[in-house]
């Protein structure tokens, strides 16, 4: 695997990790590092570069917040989600808010058992169709 390659796994890696995060919930970017074996900072770069494609609010540092920039669009999502936020003068995602690399491990897995299951119902289904 060249370079290039080795690239685009790991953008795809950190997207399908951000993207398991649920509504209401954020992580680190320490933590989408630990997942797919890489650092915080190429998490944030990879996630910049992507534009508004993956819901970015739901990526925090370790402080649970964002640049400033961002932080007054991320309430606005992180109100809408229902995300526990902290009380204090710097917005930011509460320790009730935050999950971690295990947990992600749980949902991933009952994502992979549901494609796997719409996998196999697609391919019995194609299966009767060409019987037909």
């Amino acid at each position: 695997m060249n370079d290039t390659e080795r690239r685009e796994l790991l953008v795809e890696e950190i997207c399908r990790v951000v993207e398991s995060v649920p509504a209401g919930y954020a992580t680190t970017y320490g933590a989408v590092a630990k997942v797919v074996g890489c650092g915080p900072r190429q998490v944030g770069k990879i996630i910049q570069e992507t534009g508004g494609a993956l819901p970015w609010w739901r990526l925090v540092n370790a402080k649970g917040q964002l640049p400033a920039p961002l932080t007054q669009a991320a309430v606005t999502h992180w109100e809408n989600e229902g995300t526990h936020l902290r009380n204090t003068s710097h917005a930011g995602v509460d320790a009730n808010g935050l999950i971690g690399p295990d947990e992600w491990r749980v949902l991933a897995a009952a994502s992979l058992r549901e494609l796997a299951e719409w996998k196999q119902e697609t391919s019995m289904h194609e299966a009767d169709l060409a019987k037909e």
